[in-house]
């Protein structure tokens, strides 16, 4: 949904730029004058706000096959932390990360 948002940002920032400059096609010519120059000031602060929101979107992260989970404290560990596969704060058994809200409902927010 943000994607789509940003997305629309840029677009009518690109077609304020377009009107305030007078080159959209499918109107007549337009001279850049006192009364639209506010356009095209317009646009950029849009064109720059929908990317700079892409740039700050949160990238998903891919979870390598060795990803854990603690079924206690629920700690996330990306990596073995001992041999045991044994949680260090609270020394529960270690689950797979990936479908353990599936194996364990209840602990859904």
């Amino acid at each position: 949904m943000k994607k789509i948002l940003l997305s629309c940002l840029v677009f009518i920032g690109f077609f304020c730029i377009k009107i305030g400059t007078g080159k959209a096609s499918f109107l007549e010519k337009v001279p850049l004058s006192d009364e639209n120059w506010y356009l095209v000031i317009l646009g950029f602060v849009l064109v720059g706000i929908g990317l700079l929101g892409f740039c700050l979107l949160p990238q998903k992260k891919e979870l390598s096959p060795d990803t854990k989970i603690c079924p206690r404290c629920e700690t996330v560990y990306d990596h073995k932390p001992r041999q045991d596969e044994k949680c260090p704060k609270c020394e529960s058994k270690l689950e797979e990360l990936k479908g353990f809200y599936d194996r364990h409902p209840e602990k859904r927010l």
